[in-house]
């Protein structure tokens, strides 16, 4: 009789701390990941002056999370006092009742005190359940949102039968491609077009064109909705998707690095690579001597996110990491759009060397950048609207030409 109460109260309240853990924990990743980009935006709030509207804005996260927490430690306090005035009567009760038993000479004191040991020995395993419930249900919050992450399916899928891409030699097509996110609108609408090995291909065009996406669509971070993308004569969906993206390079202008050595990072699309790999790499990209002058070598920490390197020098760790892949297919995604003119300039030295004799995808919006490339590929709304030489387009005079006459008027 006296665990069927307890059962209840445990079930009832069990749920009920479930649901606050939840909230609890939704708010803590919340928080975090308020601090996280509240730090790394420390510069901005203080050039704008909003230090006190920001603190503000912590508080108020910071008091809600902890309100919440009060609210659970609360409900766990209610549930085990509960329980223990529950354990408490029945206990008195006990000792009353076989007191008038005793009294009574229906029952030995012996007998009271064995019955009430007993029943004190088996309260002590329930408390232990009791406590063991609340963590559980507290744990499976957190087990819960681990698994709805893992259990989350991938955008692009490998099928059973696909094939190894091997020996690339960086032909590219796409034929009559559509695509966009999540279902807002296009973002890519019936897009062809035919790159041959070895050709430097320009994709320029205004912010929101699309042409970030024509190179997610070749390293198969998506798939199109309708339509293919080949790599030699093979839709990407058809090759594995290891071997698709290690004949792939990318450089793109938010440069990735990780707080380790130089030469950790450098070769971290390769970790096998020999001392002479590393070093063939960084000379390619022109960073050698740089390196060679620190104290520590290739072995410096570059600091968080590199933070102990300048824009030009981070960037130039990244065309040694694509360098050292040797890919088929290297894809510069605005790789010189975050840097002065004069360091773009450097930079397009060494991006030549890392491009040689490779098919090249130049993504950029910097128009001048591009006169070398063997097309040009001008997007607008998702669509290709005009192709050629840079000569070519110049002499049409059309959206390309209008585009480069504005920037650099």
């Amino acid at each position: 009789a006296t665990i069927i109460p307890i059962v209840i109260i445990q079930k009832y309240y069990g749920r009920l701390i479930r649901k606050k853990y939840k909230s609890i924990r939704v708010s803590a990743a919340d928080f975090l990941s308020f601090l996280q980009e509240k730090l790394s935006m420390i510069m901005l709030t203080k050039v704008f002056t909003r230090e006190d509207y920001e603190l503000t804005r912590e508080k108020a996260k910071a008091k809600s999370l902890i309100k919440k927490e009060l609210e659970l430690t609360m409900t766990q306090s209610i549930m085990t006092a509960t329980i223990a005035v529950i354990t408490f009567a029945v206990m008195l009760f006990i000792l009353w009742y076989g007191g008038v038993k005793v009294i009574a000479g229906a029952m030995t004191i012996g007998t009271l005190i064995a019955i009430y040991t007993y029943i004190l020995q088996m309260f002590g395993p329930l408390e232990t359940l009791v406590d063991i419930n609340v963590s559980l249900q507290t744990t499976m919050v957190s087990v819960n949102r681990v698994f709805s992450f893992l259990d989350k399916k991938s955008e692009v899928i490998e099928k059973a039968d696909a094939v190894e891409l091997k020996n690339a030699r960086g032909s590219i097509e796409f034929d009559n491609v559509f695509f966009t996110y999540g279902g807002r609108g296009r973002c890519i609408e019936n897009v062809s077009l035919k790159i041959k090995p070895g050709e430097r291909v320009a994709i320029v065009g205004p912010t929101g064109a699309g042409k970030t996406t024509l190179g997610s669509l070749i390293t198969r971070l998506y798939d199109p909705q309708d339509g293919s993308v080949k790599i030699d004569g093979k839709d990407v969906r058809d090759l594995k998707i290891k071997s698709l993206r290690k004949n792939i390079g990318v450089v793109s202008q938010n440069t990735a690095l990780f707080h380790t050595s130089i030469r950790e990072n450098i070769a971290y699309g390769k970790p096998r690579s020999s001392k002479h790999e590393i070093i063939e790499a960084a000379k390619i990209a022109g960073i050698h001597d740089f390196i060679e002058k620190l104290p520590r070598g290739y072995e410096t920490s570059v600091g968080e996110r590199g933070a102990e390197l300048s824009g030009g020098e981070a960037q130039r760790l990244a065309i040694a990491r694509a360098a050292l892949k040797n890919p088929a297919i290297i894809i510069l995604d605005e790789a010189t759009s975050s840097l002065d003119l004069e360091t773009e300039r450097r930079i397009q030295e060494n991006l030549e060397k890392l491009t040689a004799g490779k098919t090249t995808i130049i993504i950029t919006h910097r128009l001048t950048s591009v006169k070398n490339a063997d097309r040009i590929v001008f997007m607008e709304r998702g669509a290709i609207a005009e192709v050629g030489t840079f000569n070519a387009l110049m002499k049409k005079k059309g959206r390309f030409y209008r585009m480069y006459e504005t920037q650099n008027k």
